[in-house]
């Protein structure tokens, strides 16, 4: 199904719009009062749509077109804005709301608390919006002109009982639209998704829509080469569902399936082109958790990605936040200000990014780091005169916090990477209860909780605008084993092996993801879940390996010292891994001749023959 699991409370809202303000004429923020009727709608129409004021800046122009017009109408103006910020995961939570309240501070109608549970729908998104979809005119338009066709509708209910007539309802009141530039068919994709979640794509992009169709033509049955775009779709994807996806999820812009449908004919990617971003899944749910918890930690095997994609996901919700741009559409100098150095005192920084705000920073925790080097404490420094002496220092989290307090409309993030071999105990303190999502600060007027530190006597509290991403390696550790103070706390995503990044990578008759696959349903037998290998360990600078030299060094220089970990130099073990060909369990070594050239075609062909033993099914 094209029904994204993150994006239920969407449904639920469109749901309720589809109920309350088309089938009937309630409001969705207002549901008591008969806003979404047919005269409102046309004097909406007159006023708004068939008067348009092509120049100027937006809300000024929406105040010229409405100032005649009454509170009921601005309310469906306010109900329409929250169905336009739905889809987007672009726009951050807070500025989907601000975008909502404005309307109302117009005619200053009351509107519910941003705090309340019910803006819970405003974390999610499924889609990555830009300057087309932007163009907000375009997008209410569209949305006011369909509400206009099912009020003429004699029996809504059901009209909306029939998905083929909503789509080709919606197709004509684009198509009625005199300038094809102004035809928002980005928010026809939109609505189709969200009002019918099992049957049409999540994708916003007509020209990405067209290429998956025409790439995989092939998996369509010969009676429905006549069908709409949409059908067409929807059985590529039950093909999909039914063969190589069938136990696993499946999205058009996972990156083995995209790499099909775009091929070599991509045009290059123009800043507000929305038809050629890339698309993460992994990334887009973990930008609507992180946005949800404040806090999250990636954890997982070795090799999964987990550092890689804790500063993917803080250079993207960064760019997202503070530069309303995906961060590949960020200019080179603006991508900069994202990449961090070590500096002296273990925090990631840069110069450029200290100069304008340094909105990430990056620690990594071990035994030896404390609540000194995190928050503040006493550190040697030689006095004027050489001799010995401490000084009070702030701790890179302190030092965030007051940025992060000091620029309270900007996202600052914190990774700290292998959060679980630091005491957290003692390197959190009094923190562990101020990062909690319902204790921080929030704005100017909400302090949330604060505590006096110890050592200097300051007031201190932790920011809503600072966000903070762990990693952690289940190798090490389980994480049924971290404090239960911590846990509470966290939101957590697993990471695991991603075969499909060397499913199409085969070297010397050696497919990458079977023999990976086959090596980690071994290791999963012998020594657990979480002692697994990560795809990372097959791949050189972001990419599978690609001849077998690569492949036998990665094998000898990281997976057998890996495995050689795990077994804790059970060589019973390591045997029933990798075979008694490569290990002697009596002498207890490995058979390193093999890696040498005499022995290199009898190496290669035992990983074929693990690469034929793959069921296809990881561990």
């Amino acid at each position: 199904m094209a029904r994204r699991r993150n994006c239920e409370k969407i449904y639920n809202i469109f749901s309720v719009f589809v109920e309350n303000c088309l089938i009937d004429d309630c409001s969705l923020l207002w549901p008591d009062e008969h806003i979404w009727n047919l005269n409102n709608l046309e004097a909406i129409k007159k006023n708004f749509i068939d008067n348009p004021i092509w120049e100027g800046e937006y809300w000024e122009k929406i105040e010229q077109q409405f100032h005649d017009l009454s509170n009921s109408c601005w309310k469906a103006l306010a109900d329409a804005h929250l169905i336009y910020v739905l889809p987007s995961r672009f726009i951050k939570p807070e500025k989907k709301y601000e975008l909502i309240k404005i309307v109302c501070d117009k005619r200053q109608i009351p509107l519910i608390d941003f705090d309340d549970p019910f803006w819970g729908f405003l974390h999610e998104g499924f889609t990555r919006t830009t300057m087309r979809y932007h163009l907000k005119y375009m997008q209410l338009w569209a949305l006011f002109l369909f509400a206009i066709k099912v009020k003429q509708e004699e029996d809504r209910k059901a009209f909306f009982d029939d998905p083929l007539k909503v789509e080709a309802s919606f197709d004509q009141v684009l198509n009625s639209i005199p300038r094809k530039s102004d035809r928002a068919w980005d928010m026809r994709h939109a609505f189709l998704h969200m009002a019918f979640p099992d049957l049409y794509e999540s994708i916003i992009s007509t020209s990405h829509k067209v290429s998956i169709v025409n790439h995989y033509s092939d998996r369509i049955p010969p009676e429905k080469k006549n069908a709409s775009l949409d059908e067409k779709l929807y059985l590529i994807r039950q093909h999909f569902e039914e063969s190589e996806y069938r136990d696993k999820d499946f999205s058009f812009y996972l990156q083995e399936i995209k790499r099909q449908w775009q091929g070599s004919q991509v045009v290059p990617a123009k800043p507000g082109d929305d038809d050629h971003i890339e698309i993460d899944p992994i990334l887009e749910e973990l930008v609507a958790q992180l946005r949800r918890r404040r806090q999250i930690i990636l954890y997982g095997p070795p090799g999964t990605g987990k550092t890689f994609y804790a500063l993917k996901l803080a250079r993207e919700i960064i760019a997202l936040d503070n530069y309303e741009k995906s961060y590949n559409e960020l200019d080179e100098w603006d991508k900069s200000l994202l990449q961090a150095e070590y500096t002296d005192e273990g925090e990631k920084s840069t110069d450029a990014a200290d100069s304008t705000g340094g909105y990430l920073s990056f620690c990594t925790f071990h035994p030896a780091f404390g609540y000194e080097e995190f928050i503040e404490g006493y550190r040697p420094r030689p006095g004027k005169d050489g001799a010995p002496g401490f000084v009070l220092q702030d701790g890179i989290f302190k030092k965030l916090c007051k940025k992060a307090a000091a620029d309270p409309s900007k996202t600052y993030v914190l990774i700290i990477d292998e959060i679980n071999r630091g005491n957290i105990p003692r390197i959190f303190g009094e923190l562990i209860t101020l990062i909690e999502k319902d204790k921080r600060r929030k704005n100017s007027n909400d302090r949330g909780i604060s505590v006096t530190l110890a050592a200097s006597g300051d007031t201190f509290y932790v920011p809503d605008n600072l966000l903070i991403i762990g990693t952690m390696n289940t190798a090490d550790r389980s994480i049924a084993l971290l404090d239960i103070a911590l846990h509470r706390r966290f939101g957590f995503y697993e990471l695991m092996p991603l075969y499909e990044l060397l499913d199409g990578t085969v070297v010397e008759g050696i497919n990458l993801g079977a023999f990976l696959r086959e090596i980690n349903r071994r290791v999963f037998q012998e020594v657990g879940r979480n002692q697994q290998i990560g795809h990372s360990y097959l791949m050189e600078n972001g990419a599978p390996v690609k001849d077998a030299a690569e492949l036998i060094n990665c094998l000898k220089d990281k997976i057998l010292p890996l495995l050689q970990e795990y077994c804790y130099d059970d060589y019973r073990k390591l045997a029933n891994i990798l075979g008694d060909t490569l290990v002697d369990r009596e002498r207890k070594l490995f058979n390193m001749h093999l890696f040498h050239e005499k022995g290199r075609e009898k190496l290669l062909e035992l990983l074929r023959e693990m690469c034929e033993r793959d069921t296809g099914v990881g561990a």
